[in-house]
């Protein structure tokens, strides 16, 4: 059997050492886990003092040590070797119990805003009804024939919107600011066509499909920014709002937009 050492003294002849190198061979994983992570975290520590950019075998060799120290900061053994499927300790936020997954890949999706924000919002704290954030949003059952105001029009408050509009909620969205808005076939067009044309040729194509969908909405209270929707992405990090049905219920006037540019 191959040492680890040995491996890891070829990296520079590209010798790539791979999770499943470790992962799906238990005696290797046994024999060598513990050093994995002194040698491999000095050479990476390394690289980023040098400023140069890491080769394949390098970042292959990170993503390594991420499975091995997330696997020893959690209180579950989260990847079993012996079957190569990540094993998850979950809470049921219904039942309050205890469950148990297992599966051959694991996403971490926390988002680009995963951490709620709310802002200092003048007379919020005397609101005599109930207030809450996005993240605390489950569905609008309780919101039946209820008048509620959503501040914000991004995905989040688009698709809130719309869901209280579904639940017979009296609807009115606050747009703060210009906003695109596309279906979600559209953003997947678009980005296949990032990796042939230029952004701005790609947001010129974007914005002519969204007139086509949706036509002018400028009297129903929502504007287009002039720049275009992947270029205020790559400035910014705004991103554009996938439609999941609320436009139509804005154009049904099932949910009332309140336009802050117009009350300014």
């Amino acid at each position: 059997m191959t040492s680890l050492k040995s491996m890891y003294a070829k990296m520079n002849q590209r010798l790539i050492i791979t999770p499943s190198r470790i992962h799906h061979n238990p005696l290797l994983q046994q024999e060598y886990a513990g050093n994995i992570l002194e040698l491999g975290l000095e050479h990476l520590s390394s690289v980023a003092a040098s400023g140069r950019t890491a080769s394949m075998t390098e970042a292959t060799l990170l993503l390594l040590l991420l499975s091995l120290t997330i696997a020893e900061d959690n209180n579950v053994d989260n990847f079993c070797s012996l079957n190569g499927k990540w094993r998850l300790l979950v809470t049921n936020n219904s039942s309050g119990a205890d469950e148990i997954y297992e599966a051959e890949f694991l996403v971490v999706a926390s988002g680009e805003n995963s951490e709620e924000y709310i802002p200092n919002i003048k007379g919020l704290e005397s609101y005599q009804g109930e207030s809450m954030h996005c993240s605390k949003y489950l569905n609008g059952r309780e919101m039946y024939k209820k008048n509620v105001l959503v501040v914000g029009c991004g995905n989040s408050g688009m698709e809130i919107a719309y869901d209280l509009s579904t639940w017979g909620a009296y609807t009115s969205i606050v747009v703060r600011s210009q906003v695109h808005y596309f279906t979600k076939e559209m953003v997947y067009a678009g980005m296949l066509m990032l990796k042939h044309f230029m952004v701005d040729k790609v947001d010129k194509m974007m914005v002519l499909m969204s007139k086509l969908k949706y036509g002018n909405m400028f009297k129903y209270g929502l504007t287009r920014p002039k720049e275009g929707p992947f270029a205020l992405k790559i400035k910014g990090g705004t991103t554009p709002t996938i439609d999941v049905g609320c436009i139509e219920k804005i154009k049904k006037g099932k949910v009332k937009v309140i336009n802050t540019y117009i009350l300014v």
